[in-house]
């Protein structure tokens, strides 16, 4: 802020036994100069926003993509809604020496980004300065009327001050969901938990996801940018299933396509200077958080991955390219049929070894995004058969709940048929005979992840489970499928899973627990014991 920044810090250090030396005029003209600059920084406090030692970088990154994990009360939001009027102005105020705001027509605004050095310009991800007036896009991961009403839209005025206000449009809940500033730049605002909204139909200049979003939510935003060479930012705490894909797909990364064009920074409670220690210790002694939901809220960390329920699942050992099984190899199908959404379906077959490796899978876009579908049971076999061709099949499995459901509501005293009957009706003889405990399923998956970590791996050392690289949602499905948190006052018994991925989940579950019959012998479940000699099969 040049020469009166330079002031600001001399007053800082002044003592009451300092100015006690001073002469009257001296006083009198400090008292003016804080008096001017308590007025100026209430007018747009935006211009004395200094970010937090841990979030300069931040600011200052150039990447594309900036992720911001942050404990509860760090100062995250603080910093996505600076960013984001620093966007809307195309200028970071807080950088330009000696910045004042100028007068139109009787009214105090900030400068336009012509009076602005080139140097403290806003910039594209191409290095080419952002258009203004320009359009930006808000996200909340929050119900609206909490994200943005009670957080988002506050923050911004807090920062934005009293200088000339924000034109604003309300939607049903009193909570913003446009708003115009002086320059012509205008905020969408959104919230994730919106039935039926589509963040894909628009074009905008640059987005701000607060709090963790499905993926699909990310996905549908980042086509929004394309256009425009737009930058994105994600600040929240690291918590539920939703927050998973963002450490599976921004910080891990995928090691074969390694994402350079994303920062990535974490603060802590105690790395905000504007919260005291006794408002942080009461927070840790706070009793009632599981101890990956207490590493989240108070240091920002991503350790939701330990309530991962298949955390041996590992991309570098157990997913392969795509092949076309030999065919000897005996092959299976399994689907998990729905009334309204898209069956999902993985192909698999058995190696000489006895490993399961699935090779393909139906749909092939992401299944997460799928919320509904027209397709019939008619369609649905269209589809198997296309796939399949000339393929021989030896083995056909169902969801052994939905499997037994009739494929549409009774009436009167109709007989109906359920999915299975139907797709028999086909020609398709799928078996619903499948263990559907959960608990079961789950650790015979986990068994067949398993290999020997203290060996190499070669012909004698294999894991019993395998996928090729374009199952994608089956993937997907083993890597974000997780326990929910669990709380303190949680009952004794089978530990809740998220829904979420749970479609693929189960697909891969049913596969391995069912027992491959013989033309000669009848079925039997897997029993617990046969499970347990998995390795020796």
């Amino acid at each position: 802020m040049g020469e009166r920044d330079d002031l600001l810090k001399v007053c800082r250090h002044l003592t009451p036994a300092k100015i006690e030396r001073f002469d009257r005029a001296t006083k009198e003209q400090l008292l003016q100069f804080l008096a001017e600059e308590e007025t100026r920084r209430a007018s747009f406090p935006l211009a004395y926003y200094r970010p937090l030692e841990r979030l300069k970088p931040a600011h200052e990154s150039d990447k594309r993509v900036r992720v911001v994990l942050g404990a509860n009360q760090s100062g995250k939001t603080h910093f996505g809604a600076a960013e984001v009027l620093a966007h809307v102005l195309g200028y970071y105020p807080w950088r330009v020496p000696d910045f004042h705001l100028i007068e139109v027509d009787g009214r105090l605004i900030p400068p336009p980004r012509d009076a602005i050095l080139p140097e403290y310009w806003v910039r594209r991800s191409d290095g080419t300065p952002i258009a203004v007036p320009n359009k930006g896009m808000i996200i909340t991961g929050l119900a609206v009327q909490k994200g943005i009403g009670e957080c988002i839209w506050p923050k911004i005025e807090e920062l934005w001050g009293g200088v000339v206000p924000i034109e604003k449009w309300m939607g049903q809940t009193a909570t913003p969901i446009k708003a115009r500033f002086p320059n012509g730049s205008t905020l969408l605002f959104a919230s994730s938990e919106s039935a039926g909204l589509s963040f894909e139909a628009l074009t905008y200049h640059f987005a701000w996801i607060d709090e963790p979003v499905p993926s699909s939510v990310y996905s549908g935003v980042w086509r929004g940018l394309l256009r425009n060479y737009g930058r994105l930012w994600l600040t929240q705490t690291p918590l539920t299933a939703k927050a998973r894909w963002v450490y599976l797909d921004l910080l891990a990364g995928d090691p074969l396509h390694p994402r350079e064009d994303v920062f990535v920074v974490m603060i802590s409670q105690r790395e905000n200077p504007y919260l005291d220690e006794t408002a942080i210790k009461a927070f840790e002694d706070f009793g009632g958080f599981s101890d990956s939901e207490r590493s989240a809220r108070l240091f920002g960390r991503p350790e939701f991955l330990s309530d991962s329920i298949w955390s041996n699942f590992d991309r570098n050992i157990h997913i392969i390219e795509p092949f076309d099984p030999p065919a000897e190899w005996p092959r299976g199908l399994t689907v998990d049929p729905h009334v309204r959404r898209p069956w999902l379906m993985g192909w698999w077959c058995v190696s000489p070894t006895g490993q399961v490796i699935f090779y393909r899978e139906h749909p092939t876009s992401d299944f997460h995004r799928m919320r509904s579908s027209d397709a019939t049971i008619a369609d649905v076999v269209e589809i198997i058969r296309r796939l399949e061709g000339k393929e021989r099949i030896t083995y056909r499995v169902m969801d052994p709940n939905l499997g037994k459901s009739p494929t549409v509501r009774p009436v009167g005293h109709a007989v109906l048929r359920t999915f299975q009957e139907e797709m028999t009706e086909y020609g398709l003889d799928f078996s619903c005979r499948v263990n559907d405990s959960l608990d079961f399923g789950i650790e015979a998956v986990r068994r067949a992840l398993q290999y020997d970590v203290r060996r190499p791996m070669g012909a004698d050392n294999q894991p019993k489970l395998l996928f090729t690289e374009n199952c994608r949602n089956l993937i997907l499905a083993m890597e974000n499928f997780c326990y929910l948190p669990i709380k303190k006052d949680t009952r004794l018994g089978q530990e809740q899973v998220s829904e979420e991925y749970k479609d693929g989940a189960d697909v891969v579950r049913y596969s391995i627990v069912f027992q491959r019959p013989s033309l000669t012998e009848p079925y039997q479940y897997l029993t617990t014991h046969e499970m347990s000699q998995w390795d020796e099969d």
